[in-house]
């Protein structure tokens, strides 16, 4: 029996072709109902998976979710959806769910598999349309898997609510989830940054050009993208003589620095000095009681001396 088990796998991984969900256009979303009116809306960042096709028809499906890459939009849900009350994906990092057989009905495929969430293994019948394969401009060919499917929190063991009235409860008991993915043989995956390039006429030709389609590639004028930039000392010599450049501004700021602070220091040294001076000369004059008036006079004066100093200093200092 064992004999025959391995030359099934044998013969399956030989004949089946294996494909791979390529992420840069793969998505997981979900939505639970909010008080009874409203919704909320997520979906799972970090996931990957695998097809198997026997004859150009689904053979086997393999989904793997990381349970910590849930995301709602919002930190401190998303954080309790993490914890022990939900997902708990410190204990538990993995969603995973395997078909163990999927059938054609009428225009689509259901696969009948296991879920493993936590540590149940959760029996599922999921529905899903395949459609391909498509060649894309890079002669990569790829699938597109598409599903909605709904699942009862209960049946997961996710019981966390809180009660409204009439004995309600603020979440719905029902998930619904809805999967769009892309698959690709794992060697033969269009990759993500080709999808950046800029498009314009002369790219088009040199893309056919380069991929066998034209045999030589016609004389163009560059288009408004691709025209060549001038020069840097071409940009210098358009600038005239006497506008000062950004660059100019900066450095001339720089060179205002070095002196504002010594002559800053010079003031204040000149002020401390002047205003001991002055102390001590009030001191020896007040030898009589019709001279001690002139304190208030001297201290008015000596405050006003460093105020003014001050708003010199901030008036000058560089911007």
């Amino acid at each position: 029996m064992k004999i025959l088990t391995i030359l099934f796998f044998i013969c399956f991984n030989l004949f089946a072709e294996k494909l791979k969900i390529n992420r840069d256009h793969s998505e997981f979303f979900f939505n639970v109902k909010y008080l009874k009116l409203g919704k909320v809306t997520g979906r799972f960042e970090h996931f990957s998976g695998h097809l198997w096709l026997e004859n150009n028809l689904p053979h086997k499906i393999k989904l793997v979710i990381q349970s910590d890459s849930i995301d709602t939009g919002n930190g401190v849900r998303d954080g309790h959806l993490k914890s022990s009350s939900f997902l708990d994906s410190k204990k538990f990092p993995y969603i995973t769910y395997e078909s163990s057989h999927i059938y054609k009905e009428k225009n689509f495929f259901t696969s009948e598999g296991v879920l493993s969430f936590q540590n149940k293994k959760i029996k599922q019948k999921i529905s899903f349309e395949l459609k391909g394969p498509v060649i894309d401009t890079w002669k990569k060919e790829s699938w597109f898997l598409s599903l909605e499917h709904q699942i009862s929190r209960s049946v997961l063991d996710i019981n966390w609510n809180k009660t409204l009235d009439n004995n309600e409860f603020i979440l719905d008991d029902i998930i619904h989830i809805n999967v769009q993915i892309q698959l690709q043989k794992e060697n033969e995956m269009t990759v993500g940054s080709k999808h950046k390039i800029s498009d314009n006429k002369e790219l088009r030709l040199r893309e056919r050009y380069f991929r066998g389609e034209i045999t030589k590639l016609p004389q163009t004028e560059p288009s408004s993208q691709t025209q060549k930039r001038p020069s840097l000392s071409l940009l210098k010599e358009s600038i005239p003589e006497n506008v000062t450049t950004e660059n100019q501004i900066v450095e001339k700021e720089k060179t205002k620095w070095p002196p504002f602070l010594f002559l800053s220091f010079l003031g204040f040294l000149a002020v401390i000095f002047i205003s001991i001076f002055i102390k001590k000369n009030e001191t020896i004059c007040l030898w009589s009681e019709k001279q001690k008036g002139r304190s208030f006079a001297i201290e008015f004066l000596l405050m006003s001396l460093i105020f003014i100093y001050a708003i010199a200093v901030y008036e000058l200092m560089p911007s």
